[in-house]
């Protein structure tokens, strides 16, 4: 018999986790203090060790995303092949007739009893049945984990012209209740799956990583109404998602020019913006919005992150503070207004403000950041670090978590560690200042002024 798992369900050897469709899930693994990403239909059980043997886990079905800085004493079993994890970080998926792992740091070795590979950082492997595990060759392997990644919300009207079951999805989702939205959807009719439909699932799929199936939405959306702008919004978000700012910003100024009264689009043109660097642009788009649509919430909490990103920290916590009384059902505006307490030194309303955001909205990475932050603030730099950790595994190319994981690691003197973090934090989004300012912090502790200049 299955139960339905909450935030913070505590597992024991010999339980078993299924992730169902349109859903993931985050595991932490206390003997290990690694974190598992667990994909939609993923199949899984904690097994119970030998005395001394490693830690053991059966992949039934499905995928994994495995995060630690240390090396581990675990294996994962598959049907095909089993992963002695020597390394920290890779992603492994059982298909029908195969397994597929991708290392992106240390590493993993593939044995079953046909024979045995080591695989190291940027190198694949697959395993079909029946054979030895072999190396595949992939282009770009972090393409492996697109299912993981976070991609930031846009408003969701609630559309007039929409038949009776779309607009119950809607308001499901606008509630915060994301499983009876996508339950609803399901039942739309087909007469009915016209634009909105297509826009609607194509957001709900991007809350889960569905990216493949948004992609579909949007292709079908634009061939039923081109001259909207949302399909673009969306595409915008995608785009910043994977890294792509220039894109982004082509895209999110589209949805403008096609929906200029669409909050979505104003939204989604704020966060191109942003990952350009254009702050001030940014504010301003999102002013404009709040000034013609004041009650949107989620856009108030937009307005105040970029306030906080330029410095002007008492206008951020005002906009912060009207955004959360407006929209207080929203895990993004509760992130915000944490992120604006933590400036003003309110440490334990700043914590209050997270806590709150991750029980509406569980898989936000930046809820989880503000988290950890707090908690170093507040003196428990293992447990804050640890936070920023499972940040990492909800959003792993996010170069932004990666480099406060990687000032975290420096403030514990695992400076190693500390470097290998910036270093990927920088191939990930090359223009970020950020991982470059902590890494000259880093090597300037460590006597190598010429480095750090």
């Amino acid at each position: 018999m299955w139960n339905v798992s909450t935030l913070d369900t505590l597992l024991c050897p010999g339980d078993s986790i299924r992730v169902g469709r349109s859903s993931r899930a985050d595991l932490l693994l206390f003997a290990t203090d690694a974190v598992l990403r667990i994909d939609q239909l993923t199949t899984l059980q904690i097994v119970d060790p030998a005395p001394s043997g490693p830690s053991l886990l059966d992949l039934i079905r499905g995928a994994i995303h495995f995060f630690s800085r240390l090396p581990q004493a675990l294996e994962v079993r598959t049907p095909f092949v089993s992963a002695g994890v020597e390394g920290t970080e890779f992603v492994l998926r059982v298909e029908q007739d195969r397994t597929l792992v991708s290392v992106f740091e240390g590493l993993v070795r593939l044995t079953n009893d046909q024979g045995d590979l080591l695989l190291a950082a940027d190198q694949s492997g697959e395993a079909l049945d029946g054979q030895a595990p072999q190396l595949r060759l992939v282009a770009r392997p972090r393409d492996e984990v697109q299912w993981a990644l976070y991609y930031q919300p846009l408003s969701t009207p609630l559309i007039e012209s929409a038949g009776p079951a779309l607009r119950e999805s809607m308001e499901a989702l606008r509630g915060g209740d994301l499983s009876q939205a996508v339950e609803l959807l399901e039942r739309v009719p087909e007469s009915d799956r016209k634009e909105a439909f297509h826009i609607f699932r194509a957001g709900l799929c991007l809350s889960v990583g569905r990216v493949t199936e948004a992609l579909e939405d949007l292709k079908e959306a634009r061939r039923v109404a081109p001259q909207s702008g949302e399909a673009d919004a969306l595409q915008a978000v995608i785009d910043v998602a994977r890294n792509n700012s220039q894109q982004a910003l082509e895209n999110g100024l589209k949805a403008v020019r096609l929906s200029p009264r669409s909050s979505a689009a104003k939204i989604a043109l704020s966060y191109a913006q942003q990952a350009n660097f254009e702050l001030e642009a940014a504010r301003d788009t999102l002013q404009q919005l709040v000034n013609d649509q004041p009650d949107d919430s989620l856009a108030r909490a937009r307005l105040a992150e970029l306030h906080l990103s330029l410095g002007d920290l008492d206008r951020a916590l005002e906009e912060a503070e009207e955004a959360n009384s407006r929209g207080p059902e929203l895990g993004r505006t509760r992130t915000v207004l944490g992120f604006a307490r933590l400036t003003q030194m309110k440490i334990s309303d700043a914590r209050a403000a997270f806590e709150r955001a991750l029980e509406l909205e569980s898989e936000s990475s930046l809820a989880r950041l503000g988290l950890g932050l707090a908690r170093i603030r507040d003196g428990d730099l293992e447990e804050g670090r640890r936070e920023i950790e499972i940040a990492v595994s909800l959003d792993p190319n996010n170069a932004l978590i990666r480099s406060y994981l990687g000032k975290a690691y420096f403030e514990e003197r695992r400076d190693a560690m500390a470097g290998e973090q910036l270093d990927l934090a920088k191939q990930l989004d090359p223009n970020d200042p950020t991982p470059y300012f902590y890494d000259a912090i880093r090597k300037q502790t460590t006597n190598r002024p010429v480095e750090a200049l």
